[in-house]
């Protein structure tokens, strides 16, 4: 391989619901099932969560777990080791029961596929999950302006993002990142039937109702993966 593949993914966000993660995790499912229908013939770089958390914080304590039970599940269906959590007060890692994986080719794509949150990260463990990163994954939707894309791009670090907010004035599409158009009936939670769910954020919490806003942010991740 021509670059290296075990470089992370990486979304740098406090860990609040409006930072709409769930979008990211929905994109890597993608990206893994369709390695696993052999559509994409490319090794799945590991996944990093990373940000500001604070144990006092109901939200921040309810959205890990949140994130980490959809992990797990994404995780599951593809046969991998389940989701590390790194502790930055002990440097422990939490890590839950491992599963095999499924054949010997499915493991040369997948071996490096993994999801690992990072709380509470130091600046320093900050700057350099910034510079070690093959990307920058960047879900919040209508954010006002976004200081860390631009942390990003001055490491050399390409950015996906919601064609929203400050990334529309920030992002050069397709030289510096990529952009993704984000559906407002999937922001509302709603689909062609007329249902689907929707949270107080309106943030993508099932991928049932966001095929099209997934499928777009996991082709501008396998853009990246790819070149």
């Amino acid at each position: 391989l021509s670059k290296d593949v075990t470089k992370p993914i990486l979304s740098l966000n406090r860990f609040e619901r409006k930072k709409n993660v769930f979008l990211l995790l929905h994109a890597y499912d993608e990206l893994l099932e369709r390695v696993s229908q052999a559509t994409l013939p490319c090794v799945v770089p590991p996944l990093m969560i990373a940000g500001g958390y604070d144990p006092l914080n109901v939200e921040n304590v309810e959205h890990l777990a949140e994130l980490r039970s959809i992990a797990d599940g994404i995780l599951r269906r593809h046969d991998l080791p389940l989701s590390t959590v790194v502790s930055p007060s002990s440097n422990s890692t939490e890590s839950r029961n491992c599963l095999p994986v499924k054949t010997e080719e499915h493991h040369q794509l997948l071996k490096f596929a993994s999801i690992t949150f990072l709380p509470s990260v130091s600046n320093a463990i900050r700057n350099e999950l910034l510079s070690s990163a093959s990307m920058l994954c960047y879900t919040p939707h209508r954010e006002h302006f976004g200081i860390v894309p631009l942390e990003a791009m001055d490491a050399g670090v390409p950015v996906v993002a919601i064609r929203s907010g400050g990334p529309m004035e920030t992002i050069v599409d397709g030289v510096t990142g990529y952009l993704v158009h984000y559906c407002k009936a999937e922001v509302n939670g709603e689909n062609a039937d007329g249902g689907g769910s929707r949270n107080n954020n309106n943030t993508i919490s099932t991928i049932d109702n966001a095929n099209d806003t997934v499928n777009a942010y996991a082709d501008a991740i396998a853009k990246i993966i790819a070149n």
